[in-house]
């Protein structure tokens, strides 16, 4: 046998051997796949584009002076993602992404044998590690299901359901859909908010330079993040126009200006890291709430919503006033305690009082430095003080016709179910009429009030007609005891057993600018889903508490504390008419200054997050002075006209009934006070208000006789001025309106006869009383 005879012979049967080895092996691996396909083809035939759900970014917008809604922030969990329409991303985006990703994306149905090929092989002689063998629609399906197992299994099944989507949808939508749910670093998902964050533009706006750069972050968003590593990104990029140009995406100029172009990174904001404002904060607690009490969500499934839902939610902020609010509490030197020394909390909220939408809060002092802390103005409760008189006693007694401005009430000492309260300064007045008290913040006047009106008249005005929320009919404490807010001390002078919020006190004082009808707080109006359906809508509920005569009787009473009681801090000027309560607790561990304007309604507190006295620390006037600040720079900035409140023609504003007779008997009492064991126990929290006679610069409100006409005016108002003749039954200070009861009616926009030269100047403590 010659030798080439031989080896023929033996190349045929290597020939033979080859042809089996393979033969058993194609069996082998068919066995393989198809115990695979066998034993999770379920999984396969289940898999419907249908079923797919991604995580979307929720909106926040308010609405401008124009009437326009406008993007005021995102929210977002555990993605960042803005939904962007093929149409609406840059073709240059595009065709970088199908070019570096998969070049043959157009052609193939799934899957690319050749690439898949070609990465097997790089694989395996370890040439090349940056040659992915997946396609585009093979890299969706893992970004959709998250099976991302290192294992010959996984990538069998990548493959099937691949294919399958394919049938499913066609190359348009699967690579929106790609581009909707690629990662590209610093919490993005999906080119639109990637080319926000990192070029400050809308996807559409992209460049090529741009483009290819945002295209290279893909495979490692981390190593090529142009903010952590821009050269790595850069050089990236150049691989990625190579490739455009190779598969005549581009042309050779388009390529060199394309590397020419400097690009600048980081123009954008990353949601990522941005601090929430403490409005942003209350809108979230809102919404959360809402969901789970008008739709029957539970809390984790509705905060998922909110966070991943793409939810379109319209606010009621006005950013003016927010800004604001938010600088004017950045600012120590507002507080009066200088730097370095223990500062005092403060928080604040500013409401439209005719449609119950909160414009503007805060929950804090200084610069917020993260999201969902502690907001002061929503969720936690303090005790009111005096600013709960108006709403608990004087309006309710007025409304009921107990008690006229003009009623002469005793100031003397009084001892109720053991319990002896007290006026800031340990004497009493005598007769003083309810307008006096009012603006000097007597208690015992406040007291025998509530004595006539009754504790279960004056809780269901707390809490039905003002819908407070914290106050407790009866409560079983630890120790056995009960506790209740039907009792004289929380009633009459704010010593409740948990407090108030500064929401809920905002709300119930815009009922006096809105005629006596309380409007429920809220910080938006409606929610809609990512399909554009309305989700939640608003029930504003509006309660009538007061009757236009009592309103209009308690609210002269309350503009007389500004005009010249112990709010004179929180006047306006120019022009534009304010009104409201002080309110001290025991101990003075909480400052509140409540009051409205024809424009807007407000309730600042100040305290201490652990309650302790605050008279080391702040004037006794400082929650009244910090709501003179903002307010006085809110109307001024906003440009606000002068304006007074409508004061009804036909209300008797020195009305007089159930007056009281008596004598103050101050020496005797007092003689009995000194005599009393300081340590006589007192109620939880009564509070202890100044009644010194006020400052004589500002005057009180309204005093002035009406000429009376067969036809009413349309819009009559309150004129203040600085000499007012006391009742002759009163022996108080001049603070008084007139004996006579006709109806007073006040000219627009008039100012008190004496003006503070400088209404924000800090009086010396304890001069200018709670």
């Amino acid at each position: 046998m010659s030798g080439r005879s031989f080896m023929k012979r033996s190349v045929k049967t290597f020939l033979k051997f080859l042809l089996i080895f393979v033969l058993i092996l194609s069996i082998l691996a068919g066995c393989t796949v198809g115990a695979i396909v066998l034993t999770t083809n379920d999984v396969f035939t289940e898999f419907n584009a249908d079923d797919i759900n991604l995580n979307f970014t929720s909106f926040l917008y308010y609405t401008d002076e124009n009437g326009n809604d406008v993007e005021y922030q995102q929210l977002s969990g555990t993605e960042n993602r803005i939904w962007a329409d093929l149409e609406d991303i840059s073709p240059y985006l595009t065709d970088a992404i199908v070019a570096i990703e998969d070049e043959r994306f157009w052609s193939h149905k799934g899957f690319d044998l050749k690439r898949f090929t070609g990465a097997t092989l790089n694989y395996v002689l370890k040439s090349d590690n940056s040659y992915g063998g997946s396609t585009i629609t093979q890299q969706l399906i893992k970004n959709l299901t998250g099976d991302d197992d290192a294992k010959v299994a996984r990538k069998l099944r990548e493959i099937i359901r691949a294919i399958q989507l394919e049938q499913q949808m066609d190359k348009e939508s699967i690579l929106e859909l790609y581009m909707n749910t690629i990662y590209l670093g610093q919490g993005c998902n999906g080119v639109k908010t990637a080319a926000y964050t990192y070029f400050g533009k809308d996807v559409s706006e992209l460049n090529l330079a741009e483009s290819a750069s945002l295209a290279g972050i893909t495979q490692y968003p981390t190593q090529y993040d142009p903010i952590i590593n821009p050269d790595a990104n850069i050089q990236k990029q150049h691989v990625v126009l190579e490739k455009m140009l190779e598969l005549g995406y581009i042309s050779q100029q388009e390529y060199q200006d394309a590397i020419d172009y400097d690009i600048t990174f980081g123009a954008g904001v990353s949601e990522e890291n941005q601090i929430q404002s403490y409005f942003v904060d209350a809108v979230i607690d809102e919404v959360l709430q809402d969901l789970q009490k008008e739709k029957g969500y539970a809390l984790n499934y509705a905060a998922k919503l909110l966070y991943n839902g793409g939810l379109q939610i319209y606010t009621t902020l006005d950013p003016r006033v927010q800004t604001i609010l938010e600088e004017e509490y950045a600012k120590d030197e507002n507080f009066g305690t200088p730097s370095g020394e223990e500062q005092v909390e403060s928080a604040m909220v500013i409401m439209d009082p005719y449609t119950g939408e909160i414009k503007a809060l805060v929950g804090g002092r200084g610069n917020k430095e993260s999201n969902r802390t502690l907001n002061r103005a929503t969720q936690t409760t303090r005790q009111p003080g005096s600013t709960i008189k108006p709403i608990a006693v004087y309006g309710p007694a007025m409304n009921e016709g107990l008690i006229g401005p003009g009623t002469i009430i005793v100031d003397k000492k009084l001892t109720l179910e053991g319990w002896t309260p007290k006026n800031y300064d340990h004497s009493f007045s005598g007769p003083t009429s309810v307008r006096n008290a009012i603006a000097r913040s007597i208690n015992i006047v406040a007291v025998k009030t509530l004595q006539m009106l009754g504790l279960d008249t004056s809780y269901e005005y707390m809490t039905e007609k003002f819908h407070f929320t914290t106050l407790i009919e009866k409560e079983k404490a630890e120790d056995g005891n009960y506790l209740t807010d039907k009792q004289y001390p929380g009633l009459a002078l704010g010593g409740l057993t948990y407090g108030v919020n500064v929401k809920e006190m905002t709300a119930a004082y815009a009922t006096f600018a809105n005629n006596g009808v309380h409007l429920t707080p809220h910080t938006y109006t409606k929610v809609l889903d990512a399909n554009g359906n309305v989700l939640l809508e608003k029930n504003v509920e509006e309660t009538e508490v007061f009757s236009e005569e009592a309103n209009a009787m308690i609210m002269s009473c309350l503009r007389s504390v500004v005009t010249g009681g112990t709010g004179t801090a929180a006047w306006l000027g120019n022009g534009i008419s304010s009104a409201g309560k002080t309110g001290t607790t025991d101990n003075a561990h909480d400052l509140w200054f409540c009051g409205v304007s024809p424009y807007y309604a407000g309730a600042v507190w100040c305290g201490f997050d652990q309650p302790k006295n605050l008279y080391a620390y702040v004037p006794d006037s400082i929650s009244t002075q910090i709501w003179g600040i903002v307010m006085r720079r809110v109307h001024s900035d906003l440009g606000l006209e002068a304006r007074d409140f409508i004061w009804p023609t036909d209300v008797n504003y020195n009305l007089s009934i159930n007056n009281e007779a008596g004598k103050a008997d101050d020496d005797e009492d007092k003689d009995e006070d000194e005599d009393e064991d300081e340590d006589e126990e007192e109620s939880p929290t009564p509070s202890e208000e100044p009644s010194e006679t006020p400052s004589e610069e500002p005057s009180a409100s309204p005093s002035v006789e009406p000429e009376v006409s067969e036809t009413p005016t349309v819009t009559p108002v309150v004129t203040p001025t600085s000499e007012l003749t006391p009742s002759p039954e009163s022996t108080e200070p001049p603070i008084e309106t007139p004996a006579t009861q006709t109806p007073e009616i006040p000219v627009t926009n008039t100012e008190p006869a004496i003006i503070p030269e400088n209404p924000v100047e800090l009086p010396a403590e304890n001069e200018s009383e709670y």
